[in-house]
């Protein structure tokens, strides 16, 4: 089975492998070339570079009824959410609208497309801004060994 097609986002999450981008670069896949999965070449609008399909250097940065996974919610056109219980090769069980832990019945990933269910999105990851204590005596304007942290 082929992880990626043409239109993906995909994120850098390891450098190794992938000669498009830096860790955390997020491109879009306009390009793939071969014919065996694992050994299929990316390429991407935001860069020159590539990547081979195989390892574990990409990861998708939007889930869609291709990709699901055991958690995801799916909404109906009519706003009505079900947790994706389980997945199946061509398939996935959903729970029920107002009980997410009982299962409810199976659709094709097929019937889905057809029926216009879409993947509800994670929110975005807060930015996480890491500092040493060196910077943020620096920033402070402190002389450096003068700041200590204390437990809340």
């Amino acid at each position: 089975m082929n992880r990626y097609k043409v239109g993906d986002k995909v994120r850098v999450i390891a450098p190794y492998g992938c000669q498009a981008g830096k860790k955390g670069e997020v491109l879009t896949i306009n390009r793939v070339s071969g014919y065996l999965p694992g050994d299929r070449e990316l390429r991407f609008e935001e860069s020159r570079g590539y990547c081979f399909e195989s390892g574990d250097h990409l990861e998708l940065c939007e889930k869609t009824l291709d990709n699901l996974e055991p958690g995801d919610i799916l909404i109906e056109e009519d706003g009505d959410e079900r947790k994706v219980i389980d997945v199946l090769p061509n398939s996935a069980l959903l729970s029920d609208t107002k009980n997410h832990d009982e299962a409810f019945m199976f659709y094709s990933i097929a019937e889905l497309k057809d029926q216009g269910w879409t993947v509800k999105q994670d929110s975005p990851a807060e930015e996480v801004t890491e500092l040493s204590v060196a910077d943020i005596e620096e920033k402070l304007g402190l002389q450096s060994g003068r700041l200590r942290g204390k437990k809340d």
